[in-house]
């Protein structure tokens, strides 16, 4: 079905109030104009983010070639170096097995399932990809065991141009 282009072909749903294509022009506008304060905004808050990190990494060069773990300035505080190790996920299948079964063999069961997690993108994918599967195959879509059902949001989105 083609969508309306003007005011004469526009009809609002039965028992709306009254809505014109000018209005929603209007709205679209006012929108584009949003977006791009909202974009100036996050370039600036980007802007002042590296500033502040490049201050925070100056300031911990001048404290390790100090010496110092920490510094009293009068008037504002202390600043101090904090250090702390980060360990990253395993990636690949193998990576995977090996730290799966360590905690197993080391922990048991019930901690290994506590710490088996899913990136929620990753999930939201595999998930979708399941439901196209269905699909295809003609199958009418099924729970997944463990996953709640979906919920639905509508948003709009904008082509400029």
């Amino acid at each position: 079905m083609n969508e309306p282009t003007n005011a004469s072909e526009w009809q609002a749903d039965e028992g709306a109030a009254s809505l014109t294509l000018a209005d929603i022009d209007t709205a679209v506008l006012q929108l584009v104009r949003f977006e791009e304060d909202e974009k100036a905004a996050k370039d600036t808050a980007k802007a002042a983010t590296q500033r502040a990190d490049d201050q925070r990494d100056k300031i911990l060069a001048m404290l390790n070639q100090g010496g110092k773990s920490k510094y009293f300035v009068e008037g504002i505080g202390t600043v101090y170096i904090i250090n702390r190790l980060s360990f990253r996920t395993p990636k690949d299948v193998s990576s995977k097995e090996k730290f799966f079964g360590y905690i197993r063999d080391r922990h048991g069961e019930d901690v290994l399932k506590n710490l088996l997690t899913v990136n929620s993108q990753t999930l939201n994918g595999f998930c979708k990809k399941e439901i196209e599967a269905a699909t295809a195959r003609g199958e009418a879509f099924y729970n997944i065991p463990g996953i709640e059902d979906p919920t639905h949001d509508q948003s709009i989105g904008l082509k400029k141009g």
